[in-house]
């Protein structure tokens, strides 16, 4: 089983896999070569950004996942701090992505907007580290149930999951396009802070339901969740 900094480096690592892939379709909008299904060239390079905002902590919790591993991926010591950690590395690496973003844009950034004030003014900053740990947070949250509470885990947050992109998509375009405000800020900072508090039983129920028993680990596998004392029902939750 790899160490909590091995773990570390390998959620650091697939957050700048994300970051220089997704990167590079923010220039292909730009050059105007990506095209919708329907064969329509996308033009607007901002709300493209807002779109890969979100789609990059999505890809990032599933690119955790790991099947060949007992734990499937996420650990079963030390997951709390491992999410938390991760969740700020891949933070610190958007934020980055975000920077190298305003040079990639060119003409098409909206100079005086969140996503184009970002490297001046620091409201902005503020807004978009708050956007970030958000939705990184928030896919943490939905996600890791999904992956490790079995088949339960996986029906009871499908329909958060789809509300959150579509929620969220919208959330964040607007907020990227908005001129840096003290409404929008606190906004973000209070949906953070929401999403960074439930990161915590999260991680306490993820490593519950796993939690070594006898025959615990197959009937996870099977998308069972031990009932208390160990015995097998759907109370677990």
């Amino acid at each position: 089983m790899p160490t909590w900094g091995n773990d570390l480096l390998r959620t650091l690592m697939h957050a700048a896999f994300l970051q220089v892939l997704f990167g590079a379709t923010i220039l292909l909008v730009r050059w105007r070569l990506l095209t919708s299904r329907s064969g329509e060239v996308i033009d607007d390079t901002q709300v493209w950004a807002a779109v890969v905002v979100l789609a990059i902590p999505l890809c990032w919790v599933f690119l955790q996942v790991k099947r060949s591993r007992p734990d499937s991926g996420f650990r079963r010591t030390g997951l709390l701090s491992l999410l938390l950690a991760g969740v700020a590395g891949a933070t610190c690496c958007q934020l980055l992505a975000v920077l190298v973003w305003q040079l990639l844009m060119g003409p098409d950034l909206i100079a005086d907007s969140v996503l184009g004030a970002i490297d001046e003014d620091p409201l902005a900053f503020v807004i978009m580290l708050s956007l970030v740990v958000c939705v990184h947070a928030a896919f943490v949250v939905v996600c890791v149930p999904m992956v490790t509470c079995g088949t339960v885990g996986l029906l009871v947050n499908l329909v958060p999951l789809i509300g959150l992109l579509v929620g969220g998509i919208f959330a964040v375009m607007w907020s990227v396009r908005m001129e840096p405000t003290w409404g929008l800020a606190l906004g973000w900072a209070a949906a953070t802070a929401a999403a960074v508090s439930l990161m915590v039983p999260v991680a306490h129920l993820a490593t519950h339901v796993r939690r070594a028993r006898p025959g615990t680990g197959a009937r996870l596998d099977s998308g069972e969740l031990p009932g208390p004392g160990g015995r097998q029902g759907g109370g677990g939750w």
